[in-house]
């Protein structure tokens, strides 16, 4: 009696189960459709590399663009800034965060308004993550610039800072990052 009861029990089981089943797998791909991922930063797409990527507070953008023309057009470096790579339809934080990865070097324009942007302290981040993660199969730069008299975030202290913030002393600080950065090219 005990066995017809257990077989009994066992076909329900089983029945039931094979109803459930399909609504299960209904419930759970709905789930993972409502749950898709966020966007993610791609690596670069192979071909692409920069000698220096220059990050900067919304309110540095000139100093910023003024660097990476220089590095540019004076002495031939590969730069990456964000204005110029955000191209209509680009979402901008993930092209900034495709801009680090390709990049060999950073430059971080550091003010009194830059210490307090996130995005400017994201950039740090990753760049410096970037430094660290070439180990010593590769030498890797990041260059902290500053444009006044700003305490410098403590990772960035510890590096030799240039000022580029005084029109006198700029050719001669700039001097001073093209020498550095020639060294990694």
């Amino acid at each position: 009696m005990w066995a017809e009861v257990g077989v009994i029990a066992g076909v329900v089981g089983a029945l039931a189960a094979l109803a459930v089943v399909p609504e299960f797998r209904r419930f759970s791909a709905r789930l993972l459709r409502s749950r898709r991922p966020g966007p993610q930063v791609l690596p670069p797409d192979p071909g692409e590399r920069f000698d220096v990527f220059v990050a900067h507070a919304p309110k540095d953008a000139k100093i910023a663009g003024r660097i990476a023309r220089d590095l540019r057009d004076m002495h031939g470096f590969e730069v990456f800034l964000p204005a110029w790579a955000n191209l209509p339809g680009t979402v901008r934080e993930l092209r900034r965060g495709e801009g680090i990865l390709a990049s060999v070097n950073g430059i971080l324009v550091f003010s009194e308004t830059a210490v307090r942007d996130t995005q400017l302290l994201e950039d740090y981040a990753a760049a410096l993550r970037n430094v660290y993660l070439a180990g010593t199969e590769r030498r890797r730069l990041l260059i902290p610039v500053r444009t006044d008299n700003v305490e410098l975030p403590a990772f960035a202290e510890i590096r030799e800072p240039v000022n580029l913030g005084s029109g006198r002393l700029y050719k001669t600080e700039l001097a001073r990052v093209v020498t550095a950065l020639r060294q990694t090219a």
